[in-house]
């Protein structure tokens, strides 16, 4: 699963939950037997949501990787 996000103005009203959902029976219908999913550790709330849902945390660790581009001056 690559991304699930809700307008700010949206959120605390379920539309997670039912995007979450509809994404687990998709994978189903497709004959998927696994879902993984990574969130950033501070992101408790999308935690809860997946806990909830059925999802177990691992222990593997996923490199995110970043880089700072230095602004350019404008011609």
């Amino acid at each position: 699963l690559a991304r699930i996000a809700v307008a700010p103005d949206l959120q605390g009203q379920g539309v997670g939950r039912l995007l979450l959902e509809d994404a687990l029976l998709c994978a189903q219908a497709q004959g998927y037997q696994s879902l993984l999913l990574n969130t950033q550790e501070s992101n408790t709330r999308s935690q809860t949501l997946y806990a909830a849902a059925g999802l177990k945390r691992t222990l593997d660790v996923i490199p995110v990787l970043a880089l700072t581009i230095p602004a350019r001056p404008l011609p």
